[in-house]
C-alpha cells in the first residue's frame, strides 16, 4: 500500500482501530510463523523456535529480562526509525538487528527471548510443546511494560521542533 492509502485507513479507523489492526496482523503473522516452525521442527524431531523461561530462572528474572531488553529495543526503533535526525538513513535496520542479537544472546537463556507479545504467542501456541503456554503472560506483560517505558523515555528526551 502506498502512503495515501494508509492515511485514508488512519482517518477511517482512528488511532484505536489502527492499533487493533496492527496487533491483529502481528498475531496472525506470528501464528503462521509458528505453524512453519512447528512443522519444520516436527520433521526434524527437534524443538525449535519456542520461547521458554529457563527452569533455573524465577518469573521475576524472566520478566526483568523481557522488560529491560524490550525497553532498549523499542527505544532503538523509536530513535533510529522515527526521528528527523535519521531521515534517509538506511542503516537503522543494522542497529535494530544488532540489538535483537545482543538481547537474544544475553537474555534468551533466562526468559526465552521473545521481546514481543506476538513472538511469544505464535511460537508458543503453535509449538505443540506441553505446558508451553504456562509462561505466555510474561511475553505479554514484560514487552508491554518495556515498550511503554521506552515511549515515555523517548517522549521526555527527544524534542524535535
Amino acid at each position: 500500500m502506498s502512503a495515501p492509502h494508509l492515511g485514508a485507513w488512519r482517518t477511517l479507523l482512528g488511532p484505536a482501530g489502527c492499533a487493533a489492526g496492527y496487533v491483529t496482523a502481528q498475531l496472525l503473522g506470528s501464528l503462521v510463523a509458528g505453524m512453519f516452525a512447528y512443522s519444520i521442527s516436527r520433521d526434524m524431531d527437534y524443538n525449535m523456535g519456542t520461547p521458554r523461561v529457563s527452569r533455573r530462572a524465577s518469573w521475576t528474572s524472566a520478566m526483568s529480562i523481557e522488560i529491560i531488553f524490550t525497553f532498549f529495543l523499542a527505544l532503538t526503533v523509536l530513535n533510529v526509525a522515527t526521528t528527523r535526525a535519521n531521515e534517509g538513513n538506511s542503516f537503522y535496520g543494522l542497529a535494530i538487528g544488532f540489538l535483537v542479537f545482543v538481547a537474544a544472546s544475553a537474555g534468551g537463556d533466562v526468559s526465552g527471548g521473545a521481546f514481543n507479545p506476538a513472538v511469544g504467542t505464535g511460537l508458543t501456541l503453535m509449538s505443540g510443546v506441553k505446558d508451553s503456554i504456562d509462561d505466555i503472560w510474561i511475553y505479554w506483560i514484560g514487552p508491554m511494560v518495556g515498550a511503554f517505558l521506552a515511549s515515555l523515555f523517548f517522549n521526555f528526551t527527544v524534542h524535535e521542533d
